[in-house]
């Protein structure tokens, strides 16, 4: 499970940028997008925790093989 935290003083689209060395299981990421299934993955928000205001956060996770 990753937490995405806004440290800014605005509210903010998220997005998250991960390295991965495996590829993504089916079904993976829950409560996130992903824009690849390897390497170098770009993880966003989805409708319900895309846009994060000061101090808020939103998890997310994925299972990933080697």
């Amino acid at each position: 499970q990753v937490t995405v935290l806004n440290t800014s003083m605005e509210t903010v689209d998220w997005s998250i940028p991960l390295d991965l060395e495996g590829t993504l299981a089916e079904g993976s990421p829950w409560n996130a997008m992903a824009d690849a299934r390897s390497g170098r993955v770009n993880f966003t928000g989805v409708t319900w925790n895309r846009r994060l205001d000061p101090a808020a956060s939103a998890d997310f996770g994925f299972c990933a093989s080697r």
